[in-house]
């Protein structure tokens, strides 16, 4: 099935502007999905290689612009998804495989993510921008593992992180720039083990946080990485119980007086090579 060139609107609590559950190899391009008070789109479980292009999925409501729950290899190209009060993209419980890319995803809300995944695996998120003026960037956790961000931006200007990693493993942040100026740049913690960040930028402005923390996070890697605090605060910040970790090829810088470059505190078998501090 091919829907193109459309406006799908709703205004419905419970419903969906586009709802696809067990149904693959559809086609939504160049369209508006709007719901008022719902998902604007929702690919649920079994939903698996449908293609959505140059949309705008759109909600005012506590729900998401787009939903992915169960399902896979789905692919998401130059679109829009944006939620005034939810998250603005949302891949949850098994949605694997699936590729959001050249896309745009903004929330504004305290609490959401522009780009929210928990317990989604191996999806790619290539050259985007992710922004969320009034919560998280991007938030991996609850085993959101082996996912890529690729080429793109995620800012936002509140006191949660840019990216936040918790309790997710194997991801990777490749040519990214993070910044947040008001609270942490990236922050992984609750357990992330063995995620990379390279090739990035990692900024934080936020009197008294850090661009890069990691606390409970182990085994982790950032490599070849412009890390910098442009206020009262820390650049690389290791701390409680995160333990082998390595930071190489990689700038690491503080502004101000009042904070660290490099710290480490109550964690052991970090190591810190080839860098600029």
């Amino acid at each position: 099935n091919s829907v193109s060139y459309s406006t799908l609107n709703i205004e419905a609590s419970g419903f969906h502007a586009v709802y696809l559950n067990g149904a693959s190899t559809n086609t939504l391009a160049q369209c508006y999905v709007h719901n008022r008070y719902g998902y604007a789109a929702f690919l649920a479980s079994g939903a698996n290689w449908n293609a959505v292009s140059r949309s705008t999925m759109s909600t005012y409501s506590t729900a998401s612009g787009l939903y992915i729950a169960g399902s896979s290899f789905n692919a998401v190209t130059q679109s829009r998804m944006t939620s005034t009060s939810g998250h603005g993209a949302m891949l949850s419980t098994n949605a694997k495989n699936n590729t959001l890319d050249q896309s745009t995803m903004t929330a504004l809300a305290a609490g959401t993510a522009a780009l929210y995944m928990q317990a989604a695996s191996s999806n790619t998120i290539s050259r985007s921008y992710i922004n969320n003026a009034g919560g998280y960037g991007a938030l991996l956790t609850s085993n959101a593992n082996s996912n890529s961000i690729d080429r793109s931006t995620i800012t936002n200007a509140s006191l949660t992180a840019a990216l936040t990693i918790s309790g997710s493993s194997w991801n990777a942040v490749t040519w990214g720039f993070v910044r947040n100026t008001g609270g942490h740049g990236a922050y992984l913690t609750s357990g992330s083990k063995y995620n990379t960040i390279g090739q990035s930028t990692i900024t934080s402005a936020g009197a008294n946080y850090r661009a890069l923390y990691l606390s409970d996070a182990s085994s982790n890697t950032v490599t070849q990485s412009y890390i910098a605090h442009a206020s009262s605060g820390d650049a690389a910040y290791i701390a409680d119980n995160s333990h082998y970790n390595t930071l190489s090829l990689s700038t690491i810088t503080v502004n101000y007086n009042a904070g660290y470059a490099y710290f480490v505190r109550a964690s052991s078998g970090n190591v810190l090579s080839g860098s600029m501090v």
